[in-house]
């Protein structure tokens, strides 16, 4: 579903409603943790990364911002740092 037509009523309620399936949309379209490789994650290129960035700033900043910091700083913490055991249990799920 697009959430296009819904982006000015959240900015002028100051509210975003149901932000956690908004994620998990974002999640099944394959957006979170798009650049790392494995443990579900889709291991495009930096390119690709940016490219869909691009788009989803076009719609609306808090989108890409969402899908970047769920990537680049929670996910990428423990695809970097985390023990396989951690990798396994936490990224197919983020």
């Amino acid at each position: 579903a697009s959430v296009e037509p819904c982006i000015a009523g959240w900015y002028e309620s100051g509210e975003l409603p149901a932000v956690r399936e908004l994620a998990r949309e974002l999640g099944s379209l394959g957006l979170l943790g798009m650049h790392l490789e494995g443990y579900g994650c889709a291991g495009t290129s930096a390119v690709e990364y940016g490219l869909a960035c691009l788009e989803l700033e076009a719609t609306d900043s808090g989108l890409r911002s969402l899908v970047s910091v769920q990537g680049s700083l929670a996910m990428y913490a423990i695809h970097r740092f985390g023990s396989e055991e951690q990798k396994r249990q936490w990224l197919p799920r983020m």
